[in-house]
């Protein structure tokens, strides 16, 4: 993924890379989009997901799902 889209943050990219098992790339524009709109439920839901679906420490998941409820 470049940069610029995750910088961009723009929710259609986060879906694409998740649609297509870029937990990865996906949890970085997840994260980006938490920064820019922190009321909404979705995006730590997925990042979450996305942590879940990878060999990242899965702590780090429960904080994001934590958040979405």
């Amino acid at each position: 993924m470049s940069t610029s889209l995750a910088q961009k943050a723009i929710p259609e990219d986060a879906e694409e890379h998740f649609k297509y098992g870029n937990y990865i790339d996906a949890l970085k524009v997840y994260v980006k989009l938490m920064d820019k709109d922190p009321k909404s439920a979705e995006y730590p839901y997925k990042a979450g997901l996305c942590i879940l679906f990878t060999d990242r420490d899965k702590i780090d998941a429960i904080k994001y799902l934590e958040k979405s409820c």
